[in-house]
């Protein structure tokens, strides 16, 4: 128990100087970042959710998102809605897979899924601050898409390892996935690998390979020298099939000089041929997702790609680390922009810590949402640090196999 102790002090506490009068955030304060970021953003952009970038612009103009923004409509205090920072279904789950992981004792599969995920999701009640009620999230209630799996798994109990075949193909998964990538922080390839054993339960095709790419960029965020340049290579080494073709194709399209809305216009532009439209329809610029008759959209396919997974790292590359930067880019991306505005300042944070996320949002996120998300964070840390315990008491047994 002491050497369990002093391990975890060691990786919960700021680590040795990694550059010139530079300390390194400790693993818990670059979780915990990584957390309160994920929260800010998908708070701030919930309510004009699916609007492209020319209606934000002509909403917002020159806003730069310093504070949260009100309500776009009049809602019964009863039923506040989006708005003023509240979290939605997204950062509702994320908390979920974390307490699965604490409940679970270990690393999730698809049976974890099943006996430790959908119990914090569909039976425990968690404040809902769009709601303004305590209940289960899956009654909030959660998009169909993603109560998919409780029906499968609850109701039906088909064989948990193929239950996600069959869902419609959306960035659910991808959106609450980043815990994955905490628990195999440093470590890309075992984080790609644990977020598909766990994401089948939930869904299947290029919606499976975008969560697994989105797990294995925090693996590589949350590792031990973390850059962006770094991040962008651990994604590029796991990305299979159109997600792999379509981060490429977004990334080569990203120009740190650009300003906002031209970086949003280029990633979109290059993302378009991979979102599973008819040509002709890409032709005549008739790109709305959600007119799905005669496209693609949400079936399974070995060349097309989620969009929010390239559009959050490429909101993460034009920003080059910089919290504001990724936070901007999000946001005026537009579509699923709470999520890729989540994602982008998420990867930032879990790179560099608290002290690159504003202090004034934080706070407001904590007060609009009646949750510490720090504490959140720095307490699923704790429990990331016991599973590597774990890990470590396999690799020496692994090691004594091959009498190393």
């Amino acid at each position: 128990m002491r050497a369990l102790l002093v391990l975890v002090a060691s990786l919960l506490a700021p680590s040795a100087l990694v550059a010139a009068g530079a300390e390194r955030a400790s693993f818990a304060d670059r979780v915990a970042a990584a957390h309160v970021s994920f929260a800010i953003g998908d708070g701030m952009a919930g309510e004009w959710e699916r609007w492209p970038t020319a209606d934000i612009m002509a909403r917002f103009g020159p806003d730069d998102f310093t504070a949260f923004t009100p309500p776009l409509e009049v809602r019964p205090p009863e039923r506040p809605g989006k708005g003023d920072g509240r979290i939605t279904d997204d950062t509702l789950e994320v908390e979920a897979l974390m307490r699965a992981y604490a409940a679970h004792g270990g690393h999730l599969d698809a049976y974890a899924y099943v006996s430790a995920f959908l119990p914090e999701l569909a039976e425990r009640e968690v404040w809902v601050p769009e709601r303004g009620a305590m209940e289960p999230a899956l009654q909030r209630p959660l998009w169909w898409p993603e109560r998919y799996a409780y029906h499968r798994n609850a109701i039906n109990r088909v064989d948990p390892r193929t239950a996600g075949q069959g869902n419609w193909l959306n960035q659910g998964l991808a959106a609450f996935i980043w815990p994955v990538g905490a628990v195999n922080a440093g470590d890309p390839a075992g984080a790609y690998a644990e977020a598909v054993a766990f994401g089948s339960t939930h869904t299947e095709s290029y919606a499976l390979e975008g969560a697994a790419v989105i797990a294995a960029a925090y693996a590589a965020a949350l590792g031990a020298d973390p850059t962006v340049a770094g991040v962008l290579d651990a994604v590029r080494a796991q990305a299979k099939d159109g997600t792999a073709l379509a981060i490429e194709a977004v990334l080569a399209s990203v120009d740190p000089a650009d300003d906002v809305v031209t970086f949003a216009g280029k990633a979109r532009a290059a993302w378009l041929p991979y979102a599973g439209f008819p040509p002709d329809r890409l032709a005549r610029g008739q790109t709305d997702s959600s007119q799905r008759e005669g496209t693609n959209l949400g079936l399974p396919s070995r060349i097309q790609s989620l969009e929010s997974v390239p559009a959050a790292l490429a909101a993460f590359a034009w920003s080059g680390g910089d919290w504001r930067r990724a936070f901007r880019a999000g946001l005026v991306y537009g579509e699923d922009a709470e999520t890729i505005a989540a994602l982008a300042v998420g990867l930032v944070g879990a790179m560099h810590g608290l002290g690159v996320v504003p202090s004034d949002l934080a706070a407001a996120s904590a007060t609009a949402n009646h949750r510490d998300f720090t504490g959140e964070g720095r307490a699923f840390a704790v429990e990331v640090v016991r599973l590597f315990v774990q890990d470590e008491a396999r690799l020496k047994e692994r090691a004594r196999a091959l009498g190393r």
